[in-house]
């Protein structure tokens, strides 16, 4: 009689290993969806920051093109200046040059401002890009590990 409740708890215990390895191999699925999950979300952020960036160069491109039509009608303006007959006309013309070097100005202060955007959305590009990277290998490794821990359960 004592044999056989040795036995049994022998029994016992091999069922309480087996149920927790039974448990750990359901999880595994999960573990590496939640795993891909996270490496979808940094995928998406590097995604939105490259579309971040590519929308803050195209502004830089309309205000390259902005200051560069407002310097063209500067510089025909300021030839049409000798031309004038009136002190009003060429008064206007003047008033008309100061606020286009202005808008020159204003749109110049913007474009250094867009720049020092793009210079931060790229830090955090490389960051992202790195954050990706790594949660790639975390992956890799995670579904090693659990392969091989999968094979090493089904083998007890």
């Amino acid at each position: 009689m004592h044999q056989k409740i040795k036995i049994l708890l022998k029994l016992q215990k091999q069922d309480a290993i087996r149920d927790k390895i039974i448990a750990r191999l359901r999880e595994i699925p999960s573990l590496i969806k939640e795993e891909e999950t996270l490496s979808g979300q940094v995928e998406e952020e590097v995604k939105q920051i490259k579309a971040d960036l590519k929308n803050l160069q195209i502004k830089i491109k309309e205000i390259e093109i902005n200051i560069q039509t407002s310097k063209d009608f500067i510089g025909s303006h300021k030839e049409k200046l000798n031309t004038l007959k009136s002190n009003k006309s060429y008064k206007k013309m003047q008033d008309e040059i100061s606020e286009k070097d202005k808008e020159i100005s204003d749109a110049e202060t913007r474009e250094l401002e867009l720049l020092g955007d793009v210079d931060q959305k790229t830090e955090e590009l490389k960051e992202a890009e790195s954050r990706l990277l790594s949660k790639k290998d975390e992956i890799k490794i995670s579904r090693e590990k659990f392969q091989r821990e999968s094979q090493q359960l089904e083998k007890n």
